[in-house]
């Protein structure tokens, strides 16, 4: 599911790897989409665990830059990686931690 308590923001949830793969694609999809016509905001992806994510348009991050942060209790891994979807090579996690 994805939901959206703002236009800034999408919720995700899904309990399958494969859906929660498909929706996040799909919300970063739609905030890349926003980002572009304000060009002043990037994406920041939170995982809150392994099947509940945010997406949210913040002005913390760059314009063109997509910023994974994982506030699940397993791990603190940070990533950054441009809209083009290219990771950034100092970081080597999997886009959003699915698997």
């Amino acid at each position: 599911m994805i939901t959206g308590n703002s236009t800034t923001t999408h919720h995700v949830t899904a309990d399958q790897p494969q859906l929660v793969a498909e929706r996040l694609d799909a919300a970063e999809k739609s905030a890349q989409e926003r980002a572009r016509r304000e060009g002043r905001h990037g994406i920041l992806v939170t995982r809150y665990g392994p099947t509940s994510f945010a997406v949210t348009l913040s002005t913390d991050v760059p314009y063109g830059i997509t910023l994974e942060r994982d506030l699940s209790p397993r791990t603190d891994p940070v990533s950054a990686k441009t809209m083009c979807g290219q990771t950034d090579p100092g970081h080597s996690l999997p886009r959003y931690g699915v698997r």
